[in-house]
């Protein structure tokens, strides 16, 4: 019997050797079991859902509203609008599409002055004076406005005829000043 030891000794580590292995494989099966399973599971998932609002609302931790992405009315025709707010709460950035006879427009707002870009022009306003880069249906004009009340136009623009009361309209190639009630002071041509 003692001859036989041995020969137990390499059988039991063999043994042990496949036990080993056998355990190995049976947890790399289930492993990829599983990676299968998930693979199957997320390829059943939906991934063009379609959310849908009349309004979205945008938050901060505290729960102040940050931004509203909506859809407005003008005239009674319906347009998506975009509002960041500033940290204060007051609308800061405005992105609206357009409706009726207004054009869709980018405007941002800053203590008190603002800027905004239309189709038919440029427009920044300081607390007291305006600046306005405007082209819309054949007129074409640069307008400047200060705190003391004169404009200054040029470019083509509308003006009344004193007499006759009719309206006329400048070259674009015309310089018009007004005074503080809105009336001609100089003009060229």
């Amino acid at each position: 019997m003692p001859e036989k030891l041995p020969e137990m000794t390499v059988i039991l580590s063999r043994l042990e050797k496949l036990e080993k292995e056998s355990r190995r494989l049976k947890r790399g099966g289930a492993t990829c079991l599983l990676v299968a399973a998930c693979v199957a599971l997320m390829a059943q998932a939906r991934t063009n859902r379609t959310v849908e609002a009349e309004k979205f609302v945008l938050h901060d931790a505290a729960g102040n509203v940050k931004g509203v992405w909506s859809v407005g009315a003008w005239e009674g025709q319906p347009f998506p609008a975009l509002v960041l707010n500033d940290a204060a709460g007051k609308p800061q950035v405005l992105l609206m599409g357009g409706a009726g006879s207004v054009s869709p427009s980018l405007g941002v707002t800053y203590n008190g002055e603002s800027s905004s870009l239309s189709e038919s022009g440029l427009h920044v306003f300081g607390k007291n004076a305006h600046a306005t880069v405007f082209a819309s249906e054949g007129i074409a004009n640069v307008e400047v406005s200060g705190r003391d009340g004169f404009k200054t136009t040029m470019g083509s623009t509308q003006l009344q005829v004193i007499n006759s009361g009719e309206m006329r309209e400048t070259s674009a190639a015309s310089i018009v000043l007004f005074g503080k009630e809105g009336k001609v002071l100089w003009s060229v041509p």
